[in-house]
């Protein structure tokens, strides 16, 4: 059962778990009603909340990147994109040569973000790539979702 509060003290509206295979009733702004049962009404409501906390991690995320790249002259550019369905974090380096140091603090920044209980969320994988084309590159960078660290 749903039922809205005495506008008075709140606009909540409190969805009672025990009666998950009834109906809610919405009445968006244009008065267009429509029902739905109770089941899905708690799994878009928290669909939503997982997406608002989302949103937010991911903003988190970009900038613990930047602040790892802010200090960086060994890196020619670095790009969050998508790989098999999960963020990557793809990282151009400036350098042919293997570099085991940087490989290390890189790592530690893959781990960081893996173990902070802020980031939860977010499943990010991190790639270092030697200077290479456009061309190869391109193929490490899903094409419809990259971001690019200027001055990185």
């Amino acid at each position: 059962m749903a039922y809205a509060t005495d506008s008075l003290s709140t606009d909540a509206v409190q969805l009672d778990w025990s009666k998950e295979d009834g109906t809610v009733t919405v009445t968006p702004r244009n008065e267009d009603r429509f029902t739905i049962k109770m089941r899905k009404a708690v799994e878009i409501l928290r669909q939503a909340n997982t997406e608002e906390s989302f949103e937010e991690q991911f903003n988190l995320l970009l900038k613990e990147i930047a602040e790892w790249l802010s200090d960086r002259d060994d890196i020619q550019s670095a790009y969050v994109t998508l790989s098999d369905g999960e963020l990557s974090l793809v990282v151009l380096r400036n350098k042919v040569a293997y570099d085991a140091e940087f490989e290390d603090q890189l790592s530690a920044l893959d781990y960081r973000i893996a173990n902070d209980p802020d980031l939860d969320l977010i499943h990010l994988h991190t790639l270092a790539l030697p200077p290479v084309s456009e061309q190869a590159l391109s193929q490490f960078l899903d094409r419809s979702f990259v971001l690019t660290y200027a001055g990185a």
